[in-house]
């Protein structure tokens, strides 16, 4: 049981970047725990990094056609309804 224990947590929790960790409050009963995170790999890195660049740009991008006073192309509204991320 002990080597079962030793593997999974060294499949896991020594996986990740940030271990999950819980903080209780003075005041009251509370715990506050953070999130865990696991390591990305170079490639999910290069993504990610590559991900966020088109973002700004198409923020940049938009901002620019307000300022332009042109019409978008597409409406927000058809693809934020009920999640409202944007």
């Amino acid at each position: 049981m002990q080597l079962l224990k030793e593997r999974c947590k060294n499949s896991t929790w020594d996986q990740m970047e940030v271990q999950l960790k819980a903080c209780k409050s003075i005041a009251s009963d509370k715990n506050i725990f953070n999130y865990a995170i696991r390591k990305r790999t170079p490639k999910e890195y290069r993504l990610l990094t590559q991900l966020i660049l088109q973002r700004k740009i198409e923020l940049r991008q938009k901002l620019e056609r307000m300022e332009r006073k042109m019409r978008e192309v597409v409406d927000d509204a058809d693809f934020c309804g009920f999640e409202n991320y944007i």
